[in-house]
């Protein structure tokens, strides 16, 4: 899972998200448990000073992606 803020640095704690999706709500977390994700901590990323969009095109993110899908 992959979530966008456009906060450029800062702790995960409090991010706002990236004007479209919230953090906790891109990375699968939601208050009621019925709805959580299980996604391993292991397997989230914030990207910092990114938009929603901006994500489609981000070599990071790309890179982090393909690492997690078993690419090289």
């Amino acid at each position: 899972a992959v979530a966008a803020t456009r906060e450029p640095r800062g702790p995960r704690q409090g991010l706002q998200g990236d004007g479209l999706v919230p953090v906790d709500s891109a990375l699968g977390k939601h208050p009621d448990a019925a709805l959580h994700l299980p996604i391993p901590a292991t397997h989230q990323m914030v990207a910092k000073g990114l938009d929603h969009f901006a994500l489609l095109s981000n070599p990071e993110v790309y890179g982090q992606l393909k690492a997690w899908l078993g690419g090289r």
